[in-house]
């Protein structure tokens, strides 16, 4: 069975930042995983977003894209040129009808129905906003946020080499946190003194702080304090962690250690990989 540091090979899946559980998080009535960890994403709070100067995006009711009568519509033209509206153009123009399907699919069709409005006023783009939410007319306004990507880095002098966070944006932004959500992962264990992770590993603090070589927890397993190797098969030959049943969720085979690490491996520490959800 390994011991000491393994390199974490480079991987990556989806963003967020949560502690990790080592081995199997077991409560009563509900057992989760064979070797470790699993993760959550919060959502990190942040300033509100700039928008786009002079922008309103507008999504018309359904039954057109203007208002029909002469009422509706005398109105809005007047709240278009008070307001100095320049121009109106389809956010996503839809490709032409010939050839199609006789009607788009309803969240086609929704997406017909935004417009984006540019306008020469000096209003702000909220206000303006706010003006076209109350015409009868339009079913939803907003400003036009403007998102911009920040090269979010760390030390780690694996992270150019995880294909995977750059797939998904990872270094476009700070991942955020999750801190204190644990995650399991059902695999082949976990090497618990790896550098990317011995401090990542989650520990059951009923067992932790109990008697040795009792069920503290009440939950059916004697000393899980970082998870429980649920695998059983004596009959396999060689020796390994994987021939009985035990409160030691060791690595075998290095695949569990590779999995927890795309996870939650330590960013920022200078060694390793860094996980998608490393805090």
């Amino acid at each position: 069975m390994p011991h000491g540091p393994r390199r974490l090979p480079a991987a990556g899946v989806l963003p967020g930042r949560p502690a990790v559980l080592a081995g199997a998080a077991i409560r009563r009535g509900a057992l989760a995983a064979v070797a470790f960890p699993s993760l959550l994403l919060a959502a990190a709070s942040a300033p509100a977003p700039p928008l786009t100067p002079g922008e309103v995006l507008v999504r018309w009711r359904a039954a057109a894209a203007r208002p029909l009568g002469p009422g509706p519509a005398a109105k809005l033209d007047s709240l278009n040129a008070a307001l100095g509206l320049r121009s109106q153009t389809p956010l996503l123009p839809m490709p032409p009808a010939v050839g199609r399907r006789a009607a788009p699919a309803p969240e086609e069709a929704a997406l017909a129905r935004w417009s984006v409005l540019r306008f020469d006023s000096g209003l702000a783009a909220d206000e303006l906003a706010e003006r076209y939410g109350r015409v009868a007319a339009v079913e939803a306004a907003q400003p036009n946020y403007l998102r911009r990507t920040a090269d979010f880095g760390t030390d780690d002098p694996l992270l150019d080499e995880q294909w995977g966070l750059e797939a998904i944006g990872w270094r476009a932004g700070d991942p955020g946190s999750a801190e204190g959500v644990l995650i399991a992962v059902v695999d082949s264990g976990i090497d618990a003194g790896h550098p990317d992770l011995r401090d990542r590993i989650w520990r059951n603090p009923a067992e932790t702080l109990g008697e040795p070589g009792l069920d503290d927890d009440g939950n059916g397993y004697v000393d899980d304090a970082a998870g429980w190797d649920f695998t059983d098969a004596p009959g396999l030959p060689g020796t390994g962690d994987y021939l009985e049943r035990d409160a030691d969720p060791a690595d075998d085979s290095g695949h569990g250690t590779h999995v927890a690490g795309v996870a939650a491996a330590a960013a920022g520490n200078g060694e390793g990989i860094a996980g998608v959800a490393p805090g």
